[in-house]
């Protein structure tokens, strides 16, 4: 008996000291409420502009994001007011940075080989030159675009009446802890290759593509002269070129389809 009172009476000791602790602040706040409640008009009473404070600060955010999606909007209205003066080329959602493993050189876009696009058709947006389709991911609805920091990417480029080369992409820093499987994507300038030894050329020149080779049309922008230096060869200039598209900040590309008697 002795042993049963032993560990009985502390738990009915507890369950007492719970409902009794429960009971007696349900009684306080009970007790209080009025006082409380008083304490609380005394506070909007000397503090009449708490509520508007409140509404000012739910207007602000409002306000911050009605002007974010009017920025959004007439980023559109350009674009779309771009694809109507271009009509050789159809407007294409970015479904997905970094394409199949996440790694930058590539992106994935909403328009296929339904809508006539072709293997190494031309992606540009507004500002100029975003890359090529890939002809290994060219399904009928999606495809993916080799950006121009692919370093297989090589695009016949001209400084206008001052030097003409070959720009290709420059690979880029992988931030990631596997390598290649990273969205941390780091993309160096794009280089200027072949230059002439002798010529001059300052920065801030724009740099456009030249429709050589046929895989590019020509005269679209690609970027501007960063800096000018001569290449491990010693023989030939080689210039970095900021791009004038920055693929991280796209919503909208435009693709480049055949037309009858094009030869692209």
């Amino acid at each position: 008996m002795r042993r049963t009172l032993v560990w009985v009476l502390p738990v009915l000791a507890a369950l007492l000291y719970l409902w009794w602790n429960g009971a007696v602040r349900t009684v306080c706040a009970e007790a209080t409420w009025p006082f409380r409640r008083a304490a609380e008009g005394v506070k909007d009473w000397f503090s009449p502009n708490e509520e508007a404070e409140r509404e000012n600060a739910a207007l602000r955010v409002r306000l911050i994001e009605a002007e974010r999606l009017e920025r959004e909007n007439a980023a559109l209205r350009a674009a779309l007011g771009w694809a109507q003066e271009h009509p050789a080329y159809i407007a294409a959602p970015v479904l997905d940075y970094g394409g199949g493993l996440g790694v930058w050189p590539r992106l994935t876009i909403g328009v296929g080989s339904a809508q006539g696009v072709e293997p190494g058709a031309t992606v540009v947006a507004p500002e100029g030159l975003v890359g090529r389709v890939a002809a290994d991911n060219l399904a009928p609805h999606t495809c993916q675009v080799i950006l121009l920091s692919d370093p297989t990417n090589r695009v016949a480029a001209e400084v206008t009446d001052l030097a003409r080369g070959i720009l290709q992409g420059d690979a880029g820093d992988d931030l990631g802890t596997r390598p290649d499987e990273s969205l941390l994507y780091a993309p160096r300038p794009l280089r200027l290759r072949y230059i002439e030894k002798n010529t001059f050329l300052p920065t801030k020149q724009a740099v456009v593509s030249t429709g050589d080779g046929g895989l590019y049309p020509g005269g679209i922008p690609i970027g501007t002269v960063q800096r000018v230096s001569m290449d491990e060869s010693g023989l030939a200039q080689v210039a970095e070129v900021a791009p004038a598209v920055d693929p991280s900040t796209l919503d909208l590309v435009f693709v480049r389809v055949r037309e009858q008697g094009d030869e692209r």
